[in-house]
């Protein structure tokens, strides 16, 4: 009998971490809602000073650790993906358990909804990030009709057929990355969507008629934050506004300004886009969005404008406060990881990677592959690779038309010419500081090369076999460094794809070892006068 009682106990055991171990892979991970509300409950007990609600407006284009860094103040981006008006008023709710901010932030974006719910997505990306509670309960149940309420309240029942669509974030806790470790809300974007200058707003008087629901959720998030002490600051965040969104904004402000209140404000940070410096042809990842440029440009704006209108404290210099330092450490590589792969001056892009690649502490791998380069004179090159293409030119049709195409193609040939030769010098300058000094000092050989810890790890030139060097690099990333023999080709594959970006000149393929993700492949095509970047994700964030 007590074998028994011990197999029912044991099968009962096995079977509950099984079904734990599944809820968790099964469970929504949206970085835009569940995410940053979990990172809510990793915050050091009454340390948020000012706490930022809203829709992605905000945690895309308010960066906290810009904030830190100018003044000092400890903002918390907390957020949803096109979040009504309810959901914010229970993050704040939420959010005063353990933060007593001295400033709620209110972002007046989404406020235009008319809808009663909102799309099932947006639910759960609004709800299911809470910790269970009466709290979370009742977010679920003003956010979804009285008939769909057990089918939201029981999770299992929206994420069970998830397993079709899970990926590497699935199986492993994303809150242990540097990233999100670290994390204060922020989810910077790197994209650039030029957006021609918006209208002029100033003749936009009238006010949009809110729905009820969200003017009586707006009124209550702005009542809850009064008596819980702090001061309010409802705003719109930087964005390509048109009219129509301007009354919306106006709306806000007219609720604002019936509260005939010190303690309430009300801004339009539209208004305000030049003294920001905020470039609509380069700092918008959409025309919703702030991309990281712009979010830095509003975010140090906010800060000079929280300094001179409320009494923040400057935490830089007080204990306990390490965590606004360490999410500011990883923004600035992250700034980094965005930067570099826009990079098309090639002195300017080795000399990056010489800094990033030549620090020993720095945590990045940077690996190399030069192709195509037969003989290091160039004139022979020129007579091999250019003089050929010019005397096999056949010319066909109109004469005259004929003579200038292929005086055309003459001259296109000499500036390749030319352009090998400020490759060969750059190349021969600049790869020794990467490290590479012995292969390039006095000849171009084809090879690969791959530097860590500020110095040359690997390399083969001129090899006569195949040869194949595999690396893992995180628990989900690995490189390869290919050379086929057959066809003369050095390669670099990540995970399992050829990166390569070029058969005629240089690749550079950099990967950040302690954020764990890849940062740029690059190609320096021999007769090109730029670096040619490849389209990747560099960032979790994209996944």
């Amino acid at each position: 009998m007590k074998r028994k009682l011990f197999s029912a106990a044991a099968f009962i055991l096995v079977l509950g971490i099984i079904l734990i171990s599944l809820n968790s892979a099964f469970s929504f991970k949206y970085l835009d809602g569940n995410m940053i509300m979990q990172n809510l409950y990793a915050q050091p007990k009454d340390t948020v000073d000012v706490l930022c609600l809203g829709t992605s407006h905000i945690y895309m284009s308010l960066d906290p650790s810009v904030l830190w860094s100018e003044k000092g103040i400890t903002a918390l981006d907390l957020g949803g993906s096109a979040q009504p008006m309810w959901n914010t008023y229970y993050y704040l709710l939420e959010a005063l358990k353990t933060q007593s901010p001295k400033v709620v932030l209110i972002d007046t974006y989404f406020m235009y909804f008319q809808d009663d719910y909102g799309s099932p997505a947006d639910v759960i990306k609004n709800t299911y990030g809470f910790k269970l509670s009466t709290t979370k309960l009742d977010n679920i149940r003003i956010s979804v009709r009285p008939d769909e309420l057990w089918d939201y309240a029981l999770p299992f029942l929206q994420y069970h057929g998830r397993y079709n669509d899970l990926t590497k974030n699935d199986w492993f806790r994303l809150a242990d990355t540097p990233q999100w470790y670290w994390s204060k809300g922020y989810l910077m974007r790197g994209e650039v969507a030029p957006q021609g200058q918006p209208e002029d707003m100033t003749e936009v008087l009238q006010s949009a008629k809110l729905s009820e629901k969200t003017a009586y959720y707006f009124r209550n998030t702005i009542d809850l934050a009064l008596e819980s002490g702090a001061k309010v600051l409802v705003c719109s965040v930087p964005f390509f506004e048109v009219p129509s969104l301007r009354t919306v904004s106006n709306a806000a402000r007219d609720i604002v300004e019936s509260y005939d209140s010190e303690d309430v404000s009300f801004v339009n940070f539209n208004d305000f886009d030049e003294e920001m410096g905020l470039d609509y042809g380069a700092d918008l990842a959409d025309k919703q969005h702030l991309n990281w440029r712009g979010g830095q440009k509003f975010s140090k704006y906010l800060a000079d404008y929280l300094d001179k209108n409320y009494d923040l404290d400057d935490h830089r210099e007080d204990e306990g406060y390490d965590s606004w330092v360490n999410n500011t450490r990883v923004r600035n590589r992250l700034y980094l990881d965005y930067d570099i792969p826009t990079m098309t001056d090639p002195v300017t892009y080795l000399s990056a990677l010489r800094d990033v690649a030549g620090d020993e502490n720095s945590q990045y791998a940077l690996y190399v592959a030069l192709n195509g380069i037969k003989v290091s004179d160039l004139d022979a090159y020129y007579n091999e690779k250019v003089l050929d293409r010019i005397n096999s030119f056949q010319p066909a049709g109109d004469e005259e038309i004929a003579a200038l195409t292929r005086e055309e193609a003459e001259l296109n040939a000499t500036y390749l010419k030319l352009m090998f030769g400020s490759f060969m010098e750059t190349a021969r300058e600049w790869l020794p500081k990467l490290g590479i000094a012995d292969d390039m000092s006095k000849e171009m050989k084809n090879g690969f090369w791959s530097i860590k810890n500020g110095a040359l790890d690997r390399r083969a030139t001129a090899a006569d076999e195949d040869c194949f060097w595999p690396e893992e690099l995180s628990r989900f990333d690995d490189i390869a460094l290919k050379y086929s023999a057959e066809s003369g080709e050095y390669s670099i594959l990540f995970n399992g794809e050829d990166l390569t970006q070029t058969d005629e000149g240089l690749t550079f393929v950099l990967y950040d070892r302690y954020l764990g993700q890849i940062v740029d492949a690059a190609g320096w095509p021999v007769s090109s006068p730029k670096i040619v970047h490849a389209d990747l994700k560099i960032s979790w964030t994209d996944n």
